[in-house]
């Protein structure tokens, strides 16, 4: 591994809380999904540079179900599935979760659910069934030690005086042999922490975790102890931000033992961004860590930028087909009876009653965002498009940029009374707007080009390009742990059916590009 190859973020765009494991030359990493299906995606790599999303652990509506992770009245985090982490040991990997209800409240026990799933393989899409873990708190994370014992530690479940608690783990029950988890650290009084991991190194613990005033002011402290269980020497703290130019994380930083030396792996805003749509991106920094001192963090890796630009058209699953591609997302595991399929070269929506604004499983596809330049093709067909269709359903579709069900700029066709054949812009958050109408050709053309600090709206009239309306980024960012998906949603309270002709995604050289107005 060549360090002056490396760039940040190594993956670009939606990927909270990266965790990440070395096994024979490979690197498996894996990021939080909160309410997204498929869920939990997994990435391998031989070199930190190419990465590959080779699949998700949560492929199955039954492996986890997050109806339930409702919002938190005056917050827009519903919870859902966070703080995954992936552990590899006598030829298993393993992957833990915890699935948060964001309504409930912290010192509610039932708040957080922890689970664990195995494979041998995760490049072969079969990850168990979970395993539900007999922990009462969040942020769980597996050690293996040279002795055979496994060790799971997390925090307590209540945020008012968050410790760090750790327990063995019997692997067939999801509970611990030894009796309730044992307290390895209380930080003082007002101090937030995330995110605990153990590593063994030069034959001391190390236990590693966020801490700060709040989620806003994370550093990384590192401890070290002669035993799994402590006392634990903080005599170094924190480990992170230094020196003081690099990026600033935001939890669950981890440390990653690779063939050539050790990392440190955080998620975090890029290099020079104060306000981004595409949220914490997954960076790595390069680490010294000589034989029984305590390691110290290398100079900021350059920023990953694209050199040219390059297309990518959405791969459509084979004809007759119910699932969709790998890579697109969607609210939620879709309904028994999918609301997609295919026919001839077009990917098919089928309409449900749930409007986009709420937190259910609206009829919507997404794509992450993984560039701030970039744009968005868009060719969407109704059945009977023209003068014939005047009497048809009511309705609404056509693309959005989605950060959550509170922030999203829905770039609608829109069907009342009259079949019209017009395009609105409509931006969901504090403030809801609308933009002018305007006429557009059928099947409808739609662009949205992204910037650093917006997006505009572009639709097709009379052979000829128009643009719609321009959205400031700061509608749809802000987020520690998400960021923005673009795709196609329709919804209608008739049976109605939308045709994606043509999705298609191109990266732009990424210089200062700006919004135009």
């Amino acid at each position: 591994m060549a360090l002056d190859a490396l760039r940040n973020p190594i993956i670009p765009g939606l990927n909270p809380n990266p965790s990440c494991v070395c096994v024979s030359g490979t690197y498996y990493l894996v990021s939080a999904s909160l309410l997204y299906f498929p869920s939990i995606p997994v990435y391998t790599s031989v070199d930190l540079v190419e990465w590959k999303n080779v699949g998700y652990v949560c492929t199955r509506p039954s492996q986890l179900d997050t109806k339930d992770c409702n919002l938190k009245p005056g917050t827009p985090w519903p919870g859902g599935i966070c703080a995954a982490t992936i552990r590899y040991h006598g030829g298993v990997f393993y992957v833990t979760a915890t699935l948060v209800y964001g309504d409930k409240q912290p010192t509610d026990s039932s708040r957080w659910q922890n689970f664990l799933f195995t494979c041998t393989d995760p490049t072969k899409h079969e990850w168990s069934d979970p395993l539900q873990i007999d922990f009462m708190g969040y942020d769980t994370s597996l050690f293996f030690d040279d002795n055979g014992k496994a060790y799971l530690q997390g925090l307590s479940c209540s945020r008012a005086k968050p410790e760090i608690q750790q327990m063995e783990i019997d692997f067939a029950t999801g509970n611990s042999p030894r009796g309730s988890p044992k307290t390895l650290w209380k930080p003082e009084s007002g101090t937030y922490i995330e995110g605990p991991h153990m590593y063994r190194n030069d034959g001391f613990y190390y236990l590693l975790f966020s801490e700060g005033e709040d989620s806003n002011t994370l550093g990384t402290a590192l401890m070290r102890s002669s035993t799994p269980w402590g006392p634990f020497d903080s005599s170094v703290s924190p480990l992170l931000p230094s020196p003081p130019n690099v990026l600033r994380p935001t939890g669950h930083t981890e440390l990653v033992h690779s063939p050539t030396g050790w990392l440190a792996l955080f998620a975090s805003p890029r290099q020079g961004t104060e306000v981004s749509s595409l949220g914490p991106e997954a960076h790595l920094l390069p680490l010294t860590w000589p034989s029984g001192e305590w390691p110290t963090l290398g100079p900021a890796l350059p920023v990953n930028t694209p050199t040219q630009t390059t297309t990518d058209v959405l791969a459509l699953p084979p004809l007759a087909s119910t699932s969709l591609p790998l890579s697109v997302l969607t609210i939620r595991a879709p309904p028994p009876a999918s609301p997609y399929r295919r026919i001839g070269p077009s990917l098919i929506l089928r309409s449900d009653e749930i409007p986009l604004p709420t937190a259910e499983s609206p009829s919507l596809i997404l794509l992450p965002q993984r560039r701030q330049r970039s744009t968005w093709h868009f060719i969407l067909a109704w059945p009977g498009n023209g003068p014939s269709y005047d009497v048809g359903p009511i309705f609404e579709g056509g693309v959005t940029v989605y950060l959550d069900w509170k922030r999203h700029v829905d770039f609608a066709i829109i069907r009342n009374l009259v079949w019209t054949g017009q395009a609105r812009v409509r931006i969901v958050g504090p403030q809801c707007t609308v933009s002018g109408r305007l006429d557009i050709d059928l099947p409808a053309r739609l662009r949205v080009e992204t910037f650093k600090d917006g997006y505009e709206f572009w639709a097709m009239h009379k052979g000829e390009w128009k643009k719609i309306d321009v959205v400031d980024v700061g509608l749809v960012s802000g987020d520690r742990y998400g960021g923005v998906a673009i795709g196609p949603f329709l919804t209608s309270h008739e049976a109605i059916e939308m045709y994606v002709q043509e999705w298609k995604v191109e990266t732009h050289e990424e210089l200062e590009g700006k919004t135009s107005d």
